[in-house]
């Protein structure tokens, strides 16, 4: 019960901490993200990114640039579980979701099976060290990662978002890397 009650202090910290960031600060961030970022996405046929949320980084650019090289694909919630699509265009094919959340509209996006994705971005409210990350709370990306291994994985954020030390637990499964601009 002391790592859920941590987790739930920390996750209110890590929301406050981020909101406050500047407008200047995230758009700083999110130019660097881009151009630090999309070479290093290069090597992969897909990549699996996520359509920001109220204060996370800005991934409109990445994946703006991804969709346009035929390599984006984006989560949607199903049950407890996600499903993905490849993303053609950004701006006109994702709808948002019960929690107001933008996800691909099916109706334009091609589902695919995870075996398609190389690489994937996931979010966080923050980060350590060892590549642990702190999500929402919903475990999505958890379950996820645990039949998908191969799937390099990469936790991207705000410098702001990293913390000494997350709580963990054996299913929480650390990043393979974490970029923070």
């Amino acid at each position: 019960m002391e790592n859920l009650l941590s987790k739930i202090e920390l996750r209110s910290h890590l929301k406050k901490l981020r909101s406050s960031l500047q407008a200047d600060r995230r758009e700083e961030a999110s130019s660097a993200l881009l151009f630090q970022l999309l070479p290093k996405l290069d090597p992969f046929k897909s990549v699996l990114s996520f359509a920001s949320f109220s204060d996370e980084i800005d991934t409109a650019l990445i994946n703006l640039y991804l969709a346009r090289s035929g390599k984006l694909a984006l989560p949607r919630i199903s049950g407890d579980s996600l499903e993905f699509f490849m993303v053609s265009n950004p701006h006109g094919h994702l709808i948002p979701n019960a929690f107001g959340l933008l996800e691909p509209n099916p109706k334009f996006c091609r589902k695919i099976e995870p075996c398609y994705l190389d690489s994937i971005l996931v979010p966080a409210l923050g980060f350590d060290h060892r590549n642990h990350r702190l999500g929402y709370g919903g475990g999505f990306y958890d379950r996820f990662l645990k039949f998908i291994p191969e799937i390099q994985t990469i936790g991207i954020g705000f410098k702001e978002q990293l913390i000494p030390l997350i709580p963990s637990h054996d299913f929480d499964i650390p990043l393979e890397k974490v970029y923070l601009f």
